[in-house]
């Protein structure tokens, strides 16, 4: 009788320590869990934070792109006195002196290097396989011409000064090109770098 007291005793202890064994496992692996699962939870916050910060800085950048868009149809299709009447006229007139090249030309160049640039930066990388600078050079040299059109058309309707000229277009397509050519001498100089220090680690 004694001796099976003793055995059921040690059977009760053996199975409340193995269940003690099973409930700390248990707890142990439930904590790993919870853990994981808060820094999963982090990750996926962290990631839909930064994915809201690049959609609202692409649309900046859009809203950037909009507003240049605009500043150089009013400036294509309004008079140019205002501009003559400018400080700026005199760095312009200096720098024909050295260059030789008309005054209106190198605004022409400056606002259409200035609209790709803005255009560029509102465009993802590829579009349809094609590099984002070759679309943004294309869009502005488009609009450039658009604008002496519509030059042509508001002095024949009596509404303005302005007048057709094919030089002007070339000016701008030059802005443009000029500007998507550093565009893509800088990325791919940027590019190099975050490869070398990527690799580096």
């Amino acid at each position: 009788m004694a001796a099976a007291t003793r055995n059921h005793l040690s059977q009760t202890a053996s199975s409340a320590h193995r269940y003690s064994i099973t409930g700390g496992a248990l707890q142990a692996t439930s904590f790993i869990g919870a853990k994981r699962l808060i820094l999963m939870g982090i990750i996926m916050g962290k990631r839909q934070i930064t994915e809201r910060g690049q959609h609202l800085i692409l649309w900046l950048r859009r809203l950037f792109a909009t507003a240049m868009l605009c500043t150089v149809t009013n400036l294509s299709l309004s008079d140019s006195d205002g501009l003559r009447r400018h400080e700026i006229t005199h760095l312009l007139v200096q720098f024909r002196r050295l260059t030789g090249i008309p005054e209106d030309k190198t605004v022409h160049f400056l606002m259409y290097a200035a609209l790709a640039g803005a255009i560029w930066l509102a465009l993802p990388a590829r579009i349809r396989r094609l590099p984002s600078p070759l679309v943004a050079f294309v869009i502005a040299a488009l609009w450039g011409i658009l604008m002496e059109y519509a030059q042509w058309f508001v002095s024949a309707m009596g509404w303005g000064h302005r007048s057709f000229d094919v030089f002007d277009m070339l000016a701008n397509a030059c802005g443009a090109a000029a500007s998507m050519i550093l565009a893509a001498l800088v990325s791919r100089t940027l590019r190099r770098i975050w490869h070398t220090l990527t690799t580096q680690k």
